[in-house]
């Protein structure tokens, strides 16, 4: 079932996988978390749509996957180049009860940041707090490069004060960011 599941989405055969979904669940069959995340990627590819909604909802009528499987499904984002198919995937995510932990965020936060997209790295960044986590190292240092794209040099001093004040220590990661501002400034010092 699950191979005519998965072949059925990418032939955007979305009524026949949801159909095959629906006989496994009538068959008690259980569907695994390999099985979840192909849907989840094989959707997150593609435009939403009413029979892309219908797949979805049969996905919460099974078991949630275990800790292994929602890693699984969690880690298959590092292996999505598109900072907008990596958006669609977490709302795919959240939309079948999987909440993004800060490891899952923090990758969006770097997607974000390489695509030079400031809004949304600032948008991933509050999640974090919005999750009942706190921002770590990796939050801050992929905001810091986010700004430093953004040409927002200052914005990058700004966070690493902010940064310490919160207790959190710079890696070489976060340093090699701010060097870098520093240079677009001619202030080698501020680091």
């Amino acid at each position: 079932f699950a191979t005519i599941v998965k072949a059925s989405i990418r032939a955007d055969r979305l009524d026949r996988a949801a159909e095959y979904l629906e006989r496994m669940r009538a068959s008690n069959i259980h569907v695994s978390a390999e099985l979840v995340t192909s849907i989840l990627g094989l959707l997150s590819s593609r435009p939403h749509s009413d029979a892309a909604q219908r797949l979805l909802d049969l996905i919460p009528r099974f078991d949630h996957p275990e800790a292994t499987g929602l890693r699984m499904i969690r880690d298959k984002l590092k292996y999505i180049e598109d900072l907008e198919t990596k958006e669609r995937y977490v709302a795919l995510m959240q939309s079948i009860g999987i909440a993004p932990l800060s490891v899952t965020i923090n990758m969006m936060i770097n997607a974000c940041a390489k695509a030079g997209n400031m809004s949304r790295a600032e948008h991933y960044f509050d999640m974090v707090r919005a999750c009942g986590a706190e921002p770590d190292v990796r939050s801050y240092t992929g905001l810091i490069e986010a700004s430093l794209r953004a040409n927002q040099v200052d914005r990058c001093f700004e966070l690493a004060r902010r940064m310490r004040s919160d207790n959190i220590k710079p890696d070489q990661a976060t340093f090699v960011q701010l060097i870098k501002a520093a240079a677009r400034t001619g202030q080698p010092g501020r680091v």
